[in-house]
């Protein structure tokens, strides 16, 4: 900020300036007689006068009109002027300010020069704040040269907040999630960023030199002026500049400028002014005769060249912190966290990362059917299990395989651990209840079957290999709403791979279907309500004792695709009672006992490229069938008996 002895200086040469004595000039040759100022007292008397006019935007301001008023207080004509100077400001946002000033003029007649200074106040409105300053200033008019130095002094509060907002960036992953006793902790950051708009009246001072450059028939001039000029406000940078302009007065009634101004802080700005006054700022009865020189008294009732808006900064300071936090992660689904209960082989603790649970029973045991928990077999075998039930809304996944889970923090979330290639080793029968979920277990079963889903709505196995020598791979019974058996290999052996009674949806994607040995059928489906589709998986069906893949009572859809059946003892494919439609493609079926395909009391059946070969019946045989039969590239090859038996 501009200190007190800068202002000190400023107003001890403005003191100076105004009462000091005029010394005449002392010459060795002949003197050269001073202007002499012509008519009555009354002639020379300044007058008031009204103005109006407009200022383009500068450095620190809007541009904007004026009205304005000089009105002499006191004054000796010819000799000295007390004078009193105001302004009515509207910027271009229309917005309110204006100044006023008390001025003191001397006229110097042997200089023929004026010595003055005024003191003012300023007000400005910038639409956000309401700024106020205190002005100083000296001068010194002359015939030619003028000499102009201005104080500007702002008072009050002089930087003000005119908006503030904060940014908040919302917690973001930054790390890898780790387990703390049954939690997960997510490691995350917070970013606050707070942008605050403040308004700031900067003190100034500027220093002006002019000259006459031209002069009209009429008595108007044509003036020219550079300036530099100091500005500075708290929390801006300080800035000096220059400026060069032109004044115009064509008339004693009317004023014209154009100038150029350039700093650091507000950059380069062009000028431009125009300006009214009634009556001219000249004495009335003020005339000169042309063979003696211009006294400068007429110039004493010109206005107070000077800044006339507060300059104003705007100011954008951005601040920021970071918060850094370990978020539980939360299930989206009940908006509640999520509880791993912690299975590692030789485990002899509670269940939390740091004390394990040593078998997959520990774990399902305090597992609860809220739709939270989660039992997490870290590595090692499920050992000492025969057959465990998986309650109701809970997950037992392993970390062989790659997991992720749903936070409602970040979305999917990948488990610590997770992804080891090693599957978690089971022996014995899993039963799912309804909404559980089962991944990366190595399941073999030999004494009943691999998983059983029975009575319930959904379920879901994924990554998993499941095996069985004892009634079936996967037994379904009573299933309502969706089975979703995602990259699972079900394997039979001496039993089929799959056993469906009463059941709605299943979504097979990835894996396979494998039954060897079947001492009944290698697939079996009675009762099907909605949609099963085997299309998208292989089947591989080797020596069942019975039929290759039996669907009876099927109201839904049903369609296989991708299979294998050798050498079963009855029917290739036997299908009985089926309202819905039945969609068999790409299935080659060699060596079958009975017929290739049967079908008995259908609505729809299509096949496409199939080969049958060497059934020891009928290629195909379909009776009662209500709806239509659309074959496509098949081939049927060294049946028995007839191709195609309708």
């Amino acid at each position: 900020m501009i200190n007190k002895t800068v202002l000190g200086i400023s107003l001890g040469t403005f003191l100076a300036g105004i009462f000091s004595s005029p010394i005449a000039a002392q010459t060795t040759g002949e003197e050269t007689p001073p202007p002499q100022v012509t008519g009555s007292a009354a002639d020379l008397k300044i007058t008031p006068r009204v103005g109006v006019g407009y200022n383009s935007s500068a450095a620190g301001h809007d541009g904007f009109g004026r009205i304005e008023g000089f009105v002499p207080l006191f004054q000796n004509p010819g000799s000295d002027l007390l004078f009193f100077e105001g302004r009515l400001l509207l910027d271009n946002g229309s917005h309110l300010g204006g100044n006023i000033q008390l001025g003191y003029r001397a006229f110097n007649p042997q200089l023929n020069r004026s010595f003055g200074g005024y003191v003012g106040y300023d007000n400005r409105n910038t639409g956000d704040s309401t700024f106020s300053q205190v002005g100083l200033g000296i001068e010194s008019l002359g015939k030619i040269w003028d000499f102009r130095l201005n104080g500007y002094l702002p008072v009050g509060d002089t930087r003000q907040v005119v908006a503030s907002n904060t940014f908040d960036s919302g917690f973001q992953q930054t790390g890898t999630p780790i387990f703390q006793g049954n939690s997960l902790l997510l490691s995350a950051e917070r970013i606050f960023q707070t942008t605050t708009i403040q308004e700031a009246a900067m003190s100034g001072l500027d220093l002006e030199v002019g000259a006459k450059i031209s002069e009209f028939a009429n008595g108007g001039q044509v003036r020219g002026f550079g300036s530099i000029y100091y500005y500075d406000a708290a929390g801006s940078p300080s800035t000096v500049g220059g400026k060069l302009r032109l004044e115009v007065h064509p008339t004693d009634y009317l004023n014209l400028g154009l100038g150029v101004q350039h700093d650091d802080l507000f950059g380069t700005n062009i000028l431009f002014t125009i300006g009214g006054t009634f009556p001219g700022t000249r004495p009335s009865g003020y005339s000169n005769e042309s063979d003696e020189p211009e006294s400068v008294w007429a110039r004493m009732g010109e206005s107070v060249s000077r800044t006339a808006s507060i300059v104003v900064d705007q100011q954008v300071e951005l601040e920021s912190f970071t918060e850094q936090s370990n978020l539980v992660a939360t299930n989206p689904d009940t908006g509640q966290p999520w509880v791993f209960v912690q299975v590692t082989e030789g485990g002899n603790g509670t269940g939390t990362f740091e004390s394990p649970f040593g078998t997959v029973t520990e774990g399902l045991g305090v597992a609860q059917s809220d739709g939270n928990h989660l039992v997490y077999v870290r590595s090692g075998a499920a050992s000492g299990t025969n057959s465990i039930t998986i309650p109701a809304n809970v997950q037992l996944l392993s970390a062989g395989v790659l997991l992720q889970i749903n936070t409602e923090e970040f979305g999917l979330v990948e488990l610590p651990f997770s992804g080891s290639g090693q599957l978690t080793n089971f022996s014995g029968t899993i039963i799912m209840e309804d909404e559980s979920v089962l991944s990366g277990f190595n399941l073999t079963s030999d004494n009943g079957p691999g998983i059983v889903a029975r009575n319930l709505n959904n379920v879901t196995i994924r990554d998993s290999n499941i095996a069985s020598s004892s009634e079936t791979a996967l037994l379904l019974e009573n299933t309502t709403g969706t089975i979703t058996l995602d990259n699972i290999i079900l394997t039979g052996d001496g039993v089929p791979a799959l056993v469906g009674t009463n059941i709605n949806n299943i979504t097979f994607t990835g894996g396979s279907l494998t039954s060897t040995n079947s001492e009944t059928n290698g697939i079996t489906f009675n009762g099907v309500s909605g949609a099963v589709d085997l299309s998208n998986i292989p089947i591989t069906i080797t020596n069942p004792q019975v039929n290759g893949i039996l669907a009876a009572n099927v109201t839904g859809s049903l369609t296989l695709g991708n299979g294998e059946i050798t050498n079963s003892r009855a029917e290739g494919i036997l299908l009985q009672d089926i309202t819905g439609t039945t969609d068999i493609s790409g299935v080659i079926i060699t060596d079958a006992g009975g017929s290739g395909i049967t079908g008995e009391n259908l609505a729809n059946l299509t096949l496409q490229g199939n080969q049958i070969i060497g059934a020891q019946n009928n290629g195909v045989s379909v009776a009662n069938l209500t709806g239509t039969l659309t074959v496509t590239d098949g081939e049927i090859t060294n049946s028995q008996a007839e191709g195609i038996l309708l």
